[in-house]
């Protein structure tokens, strides 16, 4: 595996998720699907800066810590939204679940990410600095 494989399933089911319909259109779901899309932007910047050649590490290390970034505040604002629609009992207990699933795939994806993304980073930045406590072991 590699940071490459990682990011691109990342991306993937970030992709997947920002296809769902807004499902209730409330502030929470916004939140989060805002995160996401941020998220899945820099994805898309940190593969697309893998592929060169004499790529700037700054830029590449900045882009990868806005998806960690991005992926706590997402998951925050999902969270807080699953618990508002199960009170609510306005989306399907299954949706919610696949979503769930979802998001847990994409931090693993993360956490797996990490020793590559401290290789890159060594000599460059501190990569407690760029992978938040959250996803290093």
């Amino acid at each position: 595996m590699s940071l490459r494989v990682h990011f691109q399933y990342v991306g993937k089911l970030a992709e997947e998720l920002l296809e769902e319909a807004d499902l209730t259109n409330t502030p929470l779901e916004y939140r989060y699907r805002t995160a996401l899309r941020e998220k899945e932007t820099h994805v898309r910047k940190t593969l697309d800066l893998l592929k060169q050649k004499n790529h700037d590490p700054d830029n590449l290390l900045n882009a990868i810590s806005i998806v960690y970034k991005s992926d706590e505040v997402e998951k925050l604002h999902f969270n807080g939204w699953k618990r508002l629609c199960q009170q609510n009992k306005t989306i399907k207990e299954e949706v919610l679940s696949k979503l769930e699933t979802k998001f847990s795939r994409m931090k693993t994806e993360l956490e797996e990410a990490v020793p590559y993304v401290k290789s890159i980073a060594k000599g460059h930045k501190d990569s407690r600095i760029i992978v938040p406590a959250l996803y290093r072991d």
